[in-house]
């Protein structure tokens, strides 16, 4: 009887029957699987980007280079930051913000215990400028997340006809704003989200990125056909008309709730009201890191414990492909 005869690693002969050794046959399992759900993502992807855009530029609503009717008052919106020891970044965010234009601003920052110089930086900052206010909060009430809670005391302090939740780490486009408000008049919208852009530096990071992207695709399409059902909001940018969304509660019905963001989207959708939602990275920057181990990190526990999940898997994954 004939014994077994070594072909390549991984497969053995007897006879003229070749037998795949079960590593091999897995691995090829797997890489087989894998292959069709990305290619069915792309094709997913491509399908949904009918319905994706950029948001419009002024020009396209009207000559007029503010965006509005020359002889009428321009809207009021008040930008809503809670912030946390947010020193490096805060001073440039709201430079950002000081030279919209377009809109009627007012600039609400909730300090909300910060340990570092954000209170101090803030400070110097609202004595240049009186659009800004300054809260500070020093003890966490009881039921309360505290982005959650510090979102709800600026939301209570809003004057504008709209409210723009952003983060303290992103800059944004100089009419970014007035283009917003523009485009949700104009399709009678009233919610406006964005998905920011970051500074990346290698080839994981950005491979990041274009994922978070392809993951959103489908959330914008569904908004932006109004399906029943669809609903999306982005932290780095959530515009609503003010009475919209007291009417969903805003906040305050978020009290514990980690995907704020996301979830004001849905809470907007529940009383009837209308979101558009585009790709923004030309117009709203966030400092997420520049790296894929430092975008892991600005997801903390437990809000974003599944990206955690899923990158380490693919690294585990990667690490065993070029065992073989």
């Amino acid at each position: 009887m004939r014994g077994p005869k070594a072909l390549k690693k991984g497969a053995a002969s007897f006879g003229n029957m070749v037998i795949i050794h079960p590593l091999r046959m897995w691995g090829t399992l797997i890489y087989g699987v894998t292959g069709a759900i990305f290619l069915s993502m792309a094709a997913m992807a491509l399908w949904h980007l009918r319905w994706v855009r950029r948001l419009p530029s002024l020009n396209s609503f009207c000559r007029d280079q503010t965006g509005f009717i020359p002889d009428g008052k321009p809207p009021r919106c008040s930008v809503v930051i809670a912030a946390r020891d947010e020193e490096d970044r805060i001073e440039g965010t709201l430079r950002h913000l000081m030279a919209q234009h377009g809109v009627e601003s007012e600039f609400i920052i909730v300090d909300d215990r910060s340990t570092d110089r954000t209170g101090e930086v803030l400070k110097n900052l609202a004595a240049q400028d009186p659009r800004i206010k300054v809260v500070r909060i020093d003890v966490l009430p009881a039921d309360w997340l505290g982005k959650c809670h510090a979102c709800h005391v600026g939301a209570s302090l809003a004057t504008g006809d709209w409210i723009l939740f952003t983060d303290a780490d992103c800059w944004l486009k100089p009419d970014v704003i007035a283009r917003a408000v523009k485009l949700a008049e104009t399709e009678k919208a009233d919610h406006v989200t964005m998905s920011p852009g970051s500074v990346m530096e290698n080839t994981g990071a950005k491979a990041w990125y274009l994922l978070f992207l392809t993951s959103l695709l489908s959330w914008f399409a569904g908004v932006n056909r109004d399906r029943s059902k669809s609903h999306v909001g982005i932290g780095a940018f959530n515009l609503g008309r003010t009475s919209v969304y007291w009417r969903c509660g805003g906040y305050e019905r978020l009290r514990l709730t980690v995907v704020d963001d996301i979830k004001l989207g849905l809470l907007i959708r529940r009383t009837g009201g209308r979101t558009r939602a585009f790709l923004g990275s030309e117009d709203v920057e966030c400092h997420w890191g520049t790296t894929v181990g430092s975008m892991v990190k600005s997801y903390e526990a437990p809000r974003r414990w599944p990206i955690r999940l899923i990158l380490s898997i693919g690294i585990l994954l990667s690490k065993w492909v070029k065992t073989r």
